[in-house]
């Protein structure tokens, strides 16, 4: 830029100018010179790709407002040509250094990440279940907070967190991905962090005990007995879920629940092995530093889980370190982990 606009000077009558008219033509030809110049660069180079035909604009006025302002007296033009360079290059390099970031440019292509908010079902007591979708992709990677919601607030915090998280993260969502996340499967369920009352909806039913995996009418928790249900997935709750994921397009689901100090995840798998989750569990284990294991503490029947899995749907629990605390920096590496592997 600096070449032509040096050149374009040097090409001016050795003769006293007519300074107001060489004002004019100067401007003219500087600014059509420069134009040429940012034109073809590289698209590569940041400032000059987002320069314009409005900024070439910015660029002349500034140039016209520089030589306008010179003193009406007759100059000494050698002296002038050397000036009128510096100023000249000084002003096109203020213009251009105050230009915004050439974001239009850089995204041209991509389209914009779409958010959504969507209801799927409702409770038993009428509560919406609620799921915010983000990304454009056809591979529907889910997170599914608050199946205990009362029980274990965490994971609908942590479901929260995350939706509130990618909407003003789009671009973190790869492009082949649509990012799902329920943000709590059990609206009905009473605040009482770690305890059984919490983990039930308002019919009284544990819903993960109400899918179709090894599913029994009474089934436990710990050192209780809870309700499975009427049938496999007799509660308006577990059927939203099912008929959600398995509606098209579902790649991972993970159930987020607590807890365990250590924080574990347990691949799904309806039998003695999991047919396609121990992938997921790694890699989202692998991410958090949570410890990798399958559930042994005592047998579950009607798991979520274990239900997907058998429908060929790579699914885990994860087990939240806290009833409480989110976790987040750690949850956020396991969603964004996932995410990469199941874009491919």
């Amino acid at each position: 830029m600096a070449t032509a606009i040096a050149a374009t000077l040097a090409a001016q009558p050795t003769a006293t100018p007519d300074w107001a008219a060489t004002s004019t033509a100067q401007a003219h030809e500087v600014a059509t010179a420069i134009a040429a110049t940012l034109t073809a660069q590289p698209t590569s180079t940041p400032n000059l790709a987002a320069t314009s035909t409005a900024q070439a604009y910015e660029v002349a006025t500034a140039i016209a407002a520089t030589l306008t302002a010179q003193p009406t007296v007759t100059p000494n033009l050698a002296a002038t040509q050397s000036a009128q360079r510096w100023v000249l290059q000084t002003a096109v390099a203020a213009t251009l250094t105050a230009q915004p970031p050439p974001a239009a440019t850089a995204t041209a292509t991509a389209m914009p990440q779409v958010s959504r908010l969507q209801v799927i079902g409702t409770s038993a007591a009428g509560r919406p279940i609620e799921v915010v979708e983000i990304g454009n992709g056809d591979r529907r990677i889910i997170f599914v907070g608050g199946l205990h919601a009362g029980s274990a607030p965490s994971t609908a915090a942590l479901a929260q967190q995350a939706a509130d998280y990618f909407r003003s993260h789009s671009a973190a969502v790869p492009d082949a991905v649509k990012l799902a996340v329920v943000l709590n499967a059990n609206p009905d369920a009473v605040r009482a962090p770690g305890k059984l009352e919490g983990r039930l909806n308002a019919a009284g039913v544990d819903l993960n005990r109400n899918w179709d995996c090894e599913w029994q009418a009474q089934a436990k928790w710990r050192d209780h007995t809870v309700s499975g249900g009427s049938a496999p997935f007799s509660e308006m709750e577990t059927q939203a879920l099912l008929n959600y994921i398995t509606g098209g397009g579902a790649v991972a689901v993970i159930f987020w629940e607590a807890k365990m100090e250590t924080g574990q995840v347990s691949a799904g798998g309806c039998g003695e092995r999991s047919l396609v989750s121990q992938p997921l569990a790694d890699i989202y284990g692998g991410a958090t530093g949570y410890t990798v294991d399958p559930w042994a503490w005592y047998p579950v029947n009607g798991d979520a889980a274990n239900s997907l899995d058998k429908r060929g749907i790579p699914a885990a629990s994860v087990l939240l370190r806290d009833y409480e605390d989110t976790d987040w920096p750690l949850n956020l590496r396991g969603i964004l982990a996932v995410m990469e592997a199941y874009a491919r």
